[in-house]
């Protein structure tokens, strides 16, 4: 079982897809593990408070709304979570 749901694919060309994911707060800390994605990725914050992105050998950095995160294709991270959903816009690139 994924810790997230996809909700509406918003573009999708040859180089690249954009799509809208939430991940509700309320799971299991369990769920949120340490993961690799097998492109890269461009993740723009829409809504959610006090979540925070970790990087293999990093600290957390809290995500801030609206702001962009670039995560490398078989890059190691996690999201930890935060006090209410996280609803996210993920660029990925092919």
């Amino acid at each position: 079982m994924t810790p997230y749901k996809n909700l509406q694919e918003l573009e999708e060309t040859e180089k690249y897809r954009i799509f809208t994911r939430v991940i509700p707060f309320n799971q299991d800390d369990i769920e949120f593990k340490w993961h690799r994605d097998s492109y890269d990725r461009l993740v723009t914050i829409k809504s959610g408070s006090n979540w925070c992105l970790q990087f293999e050998n990093s600290l957390p950095v809290q995500l801030k709304l609206e702001q962009n995160y670039f995560i490398k294709k078989d890059e190691w991270h996690r999201v930890i979570k935060g006090t209410d959903d996280l609803l996210i816009e993920i660029k990925e690139f092919s």
